[in-house]
């Protein structure tokens, strides 16, 4: 069973006067309280009217400082998350890619390919020419296989809300017959920015999203390449 909100932080909020209305409703009944209360004490406590008054002020004051409580409370938990990890993501009809890595690209498209028909390739300027060339290669390899690419500018590569925004249009325009729950995001690629757009777009809309789990090692270069991939990794988020 869930706790019962406590009555007293609902009765600070009503005297805070950073909460103008609360506060302005809080104050009037506390007046008409107050006054009913100096009514009865002035007229020895036998005035019936002054304490009915006094007991309507104080029920209402009693019923709003709850409400208030309760409102706080579920604000308070609102956010809270819980995230659960599952070895294998369902396959799905659709699926939103970041463009870095191909090996990454390839394995997610392959562990869904039984069932995919609509692919979204999201891409920086820097790896555009990749994104076109994982399309032409997908629609060849996947017959019937619908991919787009979406662009992101230079200057969106380096904050979410740009990649937020690309996939919250692609769940808004959907092709009919594709809901949202027939799709999933892939947040592995892309630089950090990109990944927590994806993240963002999805978090609070339960939207399915994966990452696929890479093996790493040095190139030539020093820099890390993806020497091994393995099926994607399906992150659900419960909200408490």
């Amino acid at each position: 069973m869930a706790d019962k909100p406590q009555l007293s932080p609902g009765f600070a909020r009503l005297t805070d006067a950073g909460y103008p209305l609360l506060f302005v409703l809080g104050g009037a009944l506390m007046s008409v309280l107050g006054n009913s209360i100096y009514d009865m004490a002035r007229l020895g406590f036998g005035d019936g009217g002054a304490l009915r008054v006094a007991i309507v002020a104080a029920g209402l004051l009693i019923v709003l400082a709850w409400v208030v409580a309760a409102h706080m409370r579920r604000m308070a938990t609102r956010g809270a998350f819980r995230v659960e990890s599952q070895p294998q993501a369902p396959e799905k009809r659709g699926l939103i890619c970041l463009v870095s890595n191909e090996p990454v690209v390839r394995r997610a498209v392959e562990y869904h390919s039984r069932h995919l028909e609509h692919l979204w390739l999201v891409a920086s300027s820097a790896t555009a020419a990749t994104a076109e060339g994982l399309k032409t290669e997908f629609e060849v390899k996947h017959e019937g296989l619908q991919v787009s690419v979406r662009h992101l500018q230079d200057e969106d590569v380096f904050g979410p809300e740009a990649t937020r925004a690309i996939l919250e249009g692609i769940y808004a325009d959907l092709p009919e017959g594709l809901a949202a729950r027939d799709v999933i995001a892939d947040f592995t690629g892309g630089n950090k920015a990109m990944t927590a757009g994806v993240v963002l777009a999805c978090l609070d809309a339960d939207r399915d999203v994966q990452y696929v789990p890479q093996l790493m090692r040095p190139g030539p270069d020093g820099r890390l390449v993806v020497e091994r991939v393995g099926d994607p990794i399906y992150i659900h988020v419960v909200r408490q």
